[in-house]
């Protein structure tokens, strides 16, 4: 983890007495208190509204990869306990938003809004769209005008109307972190490490491609490889462009995956353009040879991520969305 962060564990199935008692024999330092938004720098066990016969377990700020075995640490104990979680529950993440400038939070938040389908794809259905009250879609919020017109961070926090969102934006001017809030409930140390370092890559990624400037100028076309001049010969058969949706049907590819090949393609010379519409995007090659996009393609996604990480999400994804 490049930042410090903090996680809330929403779960039920024990008392926090016996949580407590659980979390001090593996060497955690936690405090059962009342309901409060005070950063400790101990564990906390307090009560949630949104879990009425459970609580929460709340992190002091943690760093590095100490931080992300600590957090694993106190889900497995609490696993092992009896704690369990249903669709009530959430897993929290608070991650340092120091160092962040407007633009890169505004990207930030734009961007998981394009990836919002793929990201629910991963999730179970109650933590989906706008199926869970405390964690609303945020399409629907990049679109307002107060969004699209907010010029500095102030603005920006002022235009989500509340803090139950995927990516919450009230907690800068509480915390001075950005929260998100989509995953499930989870005692699943690995579920918790892997969304740890999904957000961690999923911002940093997100930071690069902010206010980058003018893309190399294209080279000669190399060779390709086989599925990438199938898809350029595709493109180059159809002068008015095909639409990301027909080319992942031909090429039993799926949207991160189109978009990182675009990439390549750039990459390697040969200059596609896109232009988004209301039922995604169209792709076309300027056989003029030169690229009108400005920016560098985003690669996805899975941009900048472990291979382990994507075949993580992905398995979860084919799981999730095939079952009886």
């Amino acid at each position: 983890m490049d930042r410090a962060f903090g996680t809330e564990i929403e779960l039920t199935g024990i008392t926090r007495e016996r949580a407590v008692q659980v979390l001090r024999l593996v060497g955690c330092n936690i405090r059962e208190e009342e309901y409060n938004h005070v950063t400790r720098t101990w564990w906390k066990i307090v009560p949630d509204g949104s879990v009425r016969d459970g609580f929460e377990v709340v992190s002091p700020i943690l760093r590095g990869q100490r931080g992300v075995s600590e957090a694993m640490t106190v889900a497995t104990a609490l696993d092992d306990a009896g704690g369990c979680v249903d669709r009530r529950c959430g897993l929290h993440v608070h991650l340092d938003s120091s160092g962040l400038e407007f633009a890169q939070l505004r990207n930030i938040i734009r961007r998981y809004a394009c990836y919002e389908q793929e990201i629910d794809a991963f999730m179970p259905p109650s933590r989906r769209g706008n199926e869970n009250q405390y964690c609303h879609s945020l399409r629907p919020f990049v679109e307002q005008e107060s969004f699209r017109r907010a010029t500095n961070l102030r603005q920006l926090v002022q235009a989500q109307p509340d803090r139950y969102y995927k990516v919450n934006l009230k907690s800068l001017e509480v915390h001075r972190t950005l929260e998100f809030r989509q995953h499930s409930g989870t005692l699943n140390a690995m579920k918790i490490q892997n969304w740890l370092n999904f957000i961690d890559a999923f911002v940093r990624e997100s930071c690069r491609l902010t206010g980058l400037g003018q893309v190399e100028e294209p080279r000669a076309l190399p060779q390709l490889q086989p599925r990438l001049r199938l898809l350029a010969n595709m493109l180059l058969e159809a002068p008015n462009g095909l639409s990301s949706q027909a080319l992942q049907a031909a090429l039993q590819l799926q949207a991160h995956s189109l978009r990182a090949s675009m990439t390549y393609l750039r990459r390697a010379g040969v200059a596609v353009e896109s232009h988004r519409t209301s039922e995604g995007s169209i792709y076309r090659i300027n056989r003029g040879g030169r690229s009108r996009s400005s920016q560098p393609e985003d690669a996805g996604l899975f941009a900048g991520m472990a291979q382990d990480l994507v075949r993580f999400y992905h398995n979860r994804a084919l799981v999730l969305n095939n079952a009886r």
